[in-house]
């Protein structure tokens, strides 16, 4: 908490000096400066939009799911020859007479195309959906109410710092005039 302090007193005092050429710099000027680059709290603000994208991705939960697919395609066979036995006739006591030839298929091409879709909806676990929803929700009040105490220690630590630079110029100034008397 120190150390966060001094940062901010630092802070300031680099600001005060770009202010210095022409502007004073108001302790309203100071706390926005240091709600707009204050690297903690901007990552608490983060974390609290990642907090609000959890508690969609929870909901998305209990949502159906829908699958799509699409695919074409083409199948090409050229001209192919095999042997085979093939039947030529029926011999006197009716039985089929086979004679080993080549038998030559003509080639084909054939096109094909394929669409499908699949939709999914779980009916039951156990409550699950619900507890990652509840969960979700309480995650992100957390990291709303984080936001919120991190501004309030911002702004805290930079009044005090403020005060704390003013009373140290006050009492420069009645050092320098009691030094000179």
């Amino acid at each position: 908490m120190r150390v966060f302090s001094i940062s901010v007193a630092l802070i300031i005092l680099l600001v005060c000096s770009g202010f210095a050429q022409g502007e004073e710099l108001t302790l309203q000027n100071c706390i926005e400066i240091a709600l707009t680059k204050n690297p903690n709290l901007l990552l608490t603000l983060n974390l609290d939009k990642s907090a609000e994208e959890d508690v969609q991705a929870a909901d998305s939960g209990i949502l159906p799911k829908i699958d799509l697919s699409a695919s074409s395609g083409r199948a090409e066979a050229g001209e192919r020859e095999n042997e085979g036995d093939v039947p030529v006739g029926i011999d006197s006591l009716g039985n089929v007479l086979y004679q080993r030839r080549i038998i030559v298929q003509d080639g084909y091409i054939v096109n094909f195309n394929n669409f499908g879709v699949s939709v999914s909806q779980n009916l039951l676990d156990g409550g699950e959906w619900w507890e990652g929803i509840n969960y979700a929700k309480s995650q992100k009040r957390a990291s709303e109410y984080t936001v919120e105490s991190t501004i309030n220690s911002t702004v805290l630590n930079v009044q005090d710092a403020f005060f704390n630079l003013l009373k140290q110029m006050k009492l420069l100034e009645v050092n320098e005039a009691a030094v000179q008397r």
